[in-house]
């Protein structure tokens, strides 16, 4: 069963949004210092999003953070890469151990079809993995996230 099927299986109206979108960023693979693009955005859309770290990051005084063009920290703030360890639960400056409160994620309105992207900076990162999870509802008529 998908994750969103499971959402909306267990609440009709979850108060996370009503789909759920998954991009999984390997550092090993793609770490080099610039942006990323981890959902394409069709609309006017509200977005819930956190990021569980199945292997610790690697990269020096690299940083890493979540938002849209623009305003590159704005969903995650900026923070040191390295202070993001597996199993531990990224949605702010300081990732937490494997327990956090859904209450503490942002939500956010994103319009003119901007998408969400993952800034590195300072120095590449070389390795680690982030599964991104977007939880979402469309606010206008056609509006869409998918994972890039």
């Amino acid at each position: 069963m998908a994750i969103g099927n499971l959402i909306t299986d267990i609440d009709p109206n979850p108060s996370l949004g009503n789909a759920v979108e998954r991009k999984t960023l390997d550092l090993a693979a793609d770490g080099l210092q610039g942006t990323k693009t981890l959902f394409t955005i069709t609309g006017t859309v509200l977005v819930r999003l956190c990021a569980i770290c199945s292997e610790s990051l690697v990269g020096a005084t690299g940083t890493i953070s979540v938002g849209i063009s623009g305003a590159t920290a704005s969903i995650i703030a900026l923070t040191t890469a390295t202070d993001i360890a597996a199993n531990e639960i990224w949605h702010d400056a300081t990732p937490d151990s494997a327990i956090e409160s859904v209450s503490v994620l942002g939500e956010y309105i994103i319009t003119g079809s901007n998408n969400i992207i993952a800034t590195i900076a300072v120095a590449d990162l070389t390795d680690g993995i982030l599964q991104f999870y977007c939880f979402w509802e469309a606010l206008g008529d056609g509006s869409t996230i998918i994972a890039a």
